[in-house]
């Protein structure tokens, strides 16, 4: 079960004459005092307060936005990550997640700089969608947040419902710091929560209508920034660990190319910091791991070269772990993914890494479906034997994966359908009736995988007398065939197809 933290135990605030608890609550909130307690000094959120069922989930409807509504939940600064991510991908829906961008930093009242907000609403967004990504902010109507929010919104604007659905802003927000909470509190859930915000004051924060999910984080506090942060960090962390359902090799060769793309790696996770102020235990932890860091100078550097940055980043945290070239395949089908063949030659192709076969071969077959023959060369180039690569099961399975609206798709299934027809004849004609019914169902399901008698079919009626029939010596059709003889396809190619 969720919960919530309240706070009670009260703990006086010196600089408020006593009228505040250090947690920011009112006194006539707290238990009343005795007189023979225990004074204490400093307020603690895991000694001075209690855990609660959470009294705040639910669908959040912004008055007047005009949008869809948001799933939203209040939760305990310590509630397991593993719990919140099932909720968030299982009964949220919200998609698994290939990269997630952490912004940090730049939030409070302070106005944003037009270039930082540039960046932002071009370089971010671009690289965020072409991977699928999660962008985890503040959530809160100001500073990087609101511009992260903006940039979303405009994107969602003009883009398919496929690309919106590739960016997903999370907003990961301290409850006690929202202004008109109250208004999301029901213990049965709000579906929706009206959330409406009129005439806020300056000093006060609002969630932002432009994020697709929030999670409010409760340490019992009121009024306090940074309660959230321990929460995020654990949360990214554990999804950095998760599967993802993107690019995991499958192993076998009946499955599709497809199938290739469309398995799993784990997500990255890359923290972009907008310095505005920071602690100095937070610049202390920052400068224990400066090999990590990744300067974007956004008055030199364009917003053109922000996927750069990011991948450039994810490649030197693998260096400082990797001890195999397997280690830099996620990096690799990130640079495959955002066309960005002069990254991977710079980064990943520069000597420093000894690429294998089977490092490669996945990325190969992105690049192929993709239509990306800058990546083709480059792996050619760099390893990949292409005669090992193209298998004749590889070529029906990447020919298999073209798009339904791609031109040779159609001739494809045009012929496909053709020796559907003449397949089930020639089995009618073969088999004994006592055996037909038995087989018929395998015969139909198999026959219908698009094989290299298509593929020979459709490059031969493309090409003409150009050159040579393809495939016809697996097939175990001769070259002087007629077409009209070769469409009748010897037994023993159904044999092989289909076990006869």
């Amino acid at each position: 079960m969720i919960k919530k933290r309240v706070c009670t135990t009260f703990v006086e605030d010196s600089s408020s004459n006593g009228a505040l608890c250090q947690c920011g609550g009112a006194r006539d909130i707290h238990a009343p005092i005795s007189a023979g307690d225990h004074v204490i000094s400093q307020w603690d959120s895991e000694e001075h307060t209690s855990e609660y069922p959470t009294d705040a989930f639910g669908q959040l409807e912004f008055a007047g936005a005009g949008r869809r509504n948001s799933p939203f939940l209040r939760l305990a600064h310590d509630t397991p990550p593993d719990n919140v991510y099932s909720l968030m991908t299982s009964q949220w829906g919200l998609p698994i997640p290939n990269l997630v961008v952490s912004v940090v930093g730049g939030e409070g009242k302070e106005k944003v700089k037009p270039r930082v907000r540039e960046v932002i609403r071009q370089g971010l967004v671009r690289a965020a969608q072409s991977t699928g990504a999660w962008i985890m902010t503040s959530g809160l109507r100001e500073g990087v947040g609101r511009c992260v929010g903006e940039a979303v919104r405009d994107h969602c604007a003009t883009a398919s419902s496929l690309s919106q659905a590739k960016v997903i802003a999370v907003g990961v927000a301290p409850w006690g710091l929202i202004y008109q909470r109250q208004q999301l509190v029901n213990p049965q859930g709000s579906f929706p929560a009206r959330y409406y915000v009129h005439n806020m004051p300056h000093e006060c924060s609002c969630l932002d209508n432009n994020h697709q999910a929030f999670l409010l984080i409760d340490d019992g506090s009121v009024g306090h920034r940074g309660t959230e942060t321990m929460f995020r960090a654990n949360l990214e962390d554990f999804i950095s660990h998760q599967r993802t359902g993107i690019w995991e090799a499958c192993g076998s060769g009946e499955h599709t190319a497809r199938d290739w793309i469309e398995s799993a790696c784990r997500p990255k996770v890359f923290l972009l910091l907008v310095v505005t102020f920071v602690f100095f235990t937070q610049a202390l932890s920052i400068y224990q791991n400066r090999d990590l860091i990744t300067v974007f100078h956004g008055d030199q550097e364009g917003r053109d070269d922000f996927d750069r940055i990011i991948l450039r980043a994810l490649v030197r945290a693998a260096k400082r772990d990797a001890n195999d070239p397997s280690e830099y395949t996620e990096e690799l089908k990130l640079a495959v993914a955002w066309d960005r063949v002069d990254i991977a030659k710079s980064e990943l192709f520069n000597g420093d890494i000894h690429w294998r076969y089977e490092d490669l071969e996945e990325s190969m077959t992105d690049a192929l479906v993709n239509d990306k023959p800058h990546f083709v060369r480059l792996f050619v180039e760099n390893g990949l034997n292409i005669l090992d690569y193209l298998t004749y099961h590889r070529l029906e399975s990447l020919y298999s994966s073209l798009s339904d609206c791609n031109l040779v798709s159609s001739f494809l299934q045009r012929r496909l359908q053709e020796r559907v027809g003449l397949a089930g004849s020639q089995a009618r004609l073969a088999l004994p009736d006592e055996n037909h019914h038995a087989t018929s169902h395998t015969t139909q399901s198999a026959a219908r995988d698009l094989t290299l008698y298509e593929v020979s079919r459709v490059l031969s009626e493309i090409m003409e007398d150009v050159c040579q029939p393809f495939y016809y010596a697996p097939l175990g059709v001769e070259q002087g065939w007629a077409s009209r003889k070769a469409m009748k396809v010897p037994v023993r190619f159904f044999q092989r197809y289909w076990g006869w």
